[in-house]
């Protein structure tokens, strides 16, 4: 299999036609006859909450303390403190990839997500690195026609994605990794951090949850990870029309999707609204459950590791503003 950029050709072999078909760059007309019908349909997939969460300006504490606050990303950001110095450190290390001159390149940001397909960064260096090695400066490579992505299993998987359907394949060379098992001194360091961490969630979730209970706010009860699934269907508007009967609506029942049943128009409509008034009335941005395949309207998913101390302290204040505010119904 062969990747390249710009209008050079892409070549991939289809393990269910035995042959080679070659795909050009998203300029030239011929590529939607070559990328799967998945791969077109694909942006239409993206949901709409998406879209919003990317309009707002966040919370700093500095600059917008009165921005929204991020807590729909499955980030971590409390153990920043112990993996930035750990990381900078291998690569300070004369047997990193960059033979000890590394230590600078890696900051506090680069932890949490970025760009999905690759930094402008991290591009522009892949760019370089591909004319100098792949293309002997014979032609450019434009980064803004790279897509990097996380490990070859990624990388794959996405490009197959958009290139064949259901039923076809590629044959690729296996992946070998040689060096998983880790030096004691590591796994030491690795259960020290595991310690904190687990401490630390811990901590958050009794905070968060101590405002919920106070303010009579529902949630559902977490053993682990870093999620709280919290029960705002009181704050629900249907109008004078009234929420649309439903079978166990007022218990835990169809709280989870375990159908992924997509919700009917009206309701997904009232839980969009609510997502907007969490996020312009309350600074709270927080997954939606719809976009979870929650079958109940009104289920949000807070993500309590999401924010800086500072910032989760004033995500508490919020939400206890949020719990003395009226209900729907």
């Amino acid at each position: 299999m062969l990747v390249s950029s710009g209008r050079r050709v892409l070549s991939v072999t289809r393990a269910r036609l035995l042959s080679t078909v070659a795909v050009a760059s998203m300029e030239d007309g011929s590529l939607r006859a070559h990328v799967s019908r998945r791969g077109r349909e694909a942006p239409a997939l993206l949901p709409r909450y998406l879209s919003d969460a990317r309009g707002v300006e966040t919370f700093d504490a500095v600059s917008r303390p009165d921005g929204v606050l991020q807590l729909s990303v499955a980030e971590n950001q409390m153990i920043s403190d112990w993996l930035v110095p750990r990381i900078r450190s291998i690569a300070a290390s004369p047997a990193s990839d960059a033979h000890g001159g590394g230590a600078g390149l890696f900051e506090q940001a680069d932890i949490f997500y970025q760009q999905t397909h690759g930094t402008p960064q991290c591009r522009a260096a892949v760019a370089a690195h591909m004319e100098r090695v792949l293309c002997g400066g014979s032609y450019p490579i434009d980064p803004d026609k790279l897509v990097v992505g996380a490990g070859c299993n990624a990388v794959l998987e996405n490009l197959l994605f958009a290139l064949a359907d259901a039923g076809e394949g590629a044959i690729v060379s296996r992946l070998l990794t040689d060096q998983l098992d880790a030096a004691t001194p590591r796994k030491l360091w690795c259960a020290a951090m595991e310690e904190a961490n687990a401490a630390r969630l811990r901590s958050r979730y009794d905070r968060l949850t101590a405002v919920l209970d106070q303010g009579g706010l529902r949630y559902l009860d977490a053993g682990a990870g870093l999620f709280l699934w919290i029960d705002l269907r009181p704050f629900l508007s249907y109008g004078d029309s009234g929420p649309p009967q439903r079978e166990n609506s007022g218990s835990w029942a169809g709280a989870v999707g375990v159908e992924e049943a997509l919700l009917p128009a009206r309701e997904a409509e009232a839980e969009r609204a609510l997502y907007l008034r969490l996020i312009h009335e309350f600074g709270l941005l927080l997954t939606p459950g719809a976009s979870m395949r929650s079958e109940e309207p009104g289920l949000f998913r807070c993500v309590f590791s999401a924010a800086t101390e500072e910032g989760f302290e004033v995500a508490l204040q919020r939400f206890a503003r949020l719990a003395a505010a009226p209900r729907a119904t």
